[in-house]
């Protein structure tokens, strides 16, 4: 019985683990996608660019990176760190639904530059091989984020297209009253 568990221990912590940080990672590219696709504009293609290029700075001059944050992140509690994620997983999705639903033009690139920023923060911390030091805040990240989606469903812009209604022109009513 020691064996199967420490074989499911192994399966989880090697297979397991990094599938739902890469699961995680293209989940945000692939929302990044499609907000490009439905709502393609220069505004969004750079509001989707504008972190991967923070980042490239960042890392180039940080001389250790992620010392500061990972200082920070150490210093918390977990269900702090638990309760940030969560909050983090939330925020992200509630954002991406009122900001895709509202008419303003600047909703989708605002929403893609949360979704990148999400992502560019993942990769630094890969990056900066603090993955272990921020596992609560993603295990956080996942189960507020995943929750959401069950109670509140996910942003529908993303995932119906927008339906156009027919307006009742005076021919349509016309065909209409012959038959």
């Amino acid at each position: 019985m020691q064996e199967v568990s420490n074989a499911l221990r192994t399966v989880f912590t090697y297979a397991g683990y990094p599938a739902v940080i890469v699961g995680i990672f293209v989940f945000i590219i692939g929302m990044i996608g499609f907000v490009i696709n439905r709502r393609p504009s220069m505004r969004t293609a750079t509001a989707a660019i504008l972190p991967v290029a923070a980042l490239v700075f960042v890392v180039i001059t940080d001389s250790d990176p992620g010392d500061s944050l990972t200082a920070f992140v150490q210093w918390l509690p977990s269900w702090l760190k638990f309760t940030m994620g969560a909050a983090a997983g939330v925020l992200l999705l509630e954002c991406g639904k009122r900001l895709l639903k509202s008419d303003i033009e600047i909703g989708p690139p605002l929403y893609v530059l949360f979704l990148s920023t999400t992502g560019v923060f993942i990769l630094y911390i890969i990056m900066a091989k603090l993955l272990a030091s921020i596992h609560v805040l993603l295990f956080g990240f996942v189960m507020g984020g995943g929750l959401q989606i069950i109670l509140r469903g996910a942003p529908e812009n993303l995932i119906t297209p927008k339906r156009e209604v027919a307006a009742a022109t005076p021919t349509n009513v016309e065909q209409e009253a012959e038959l």
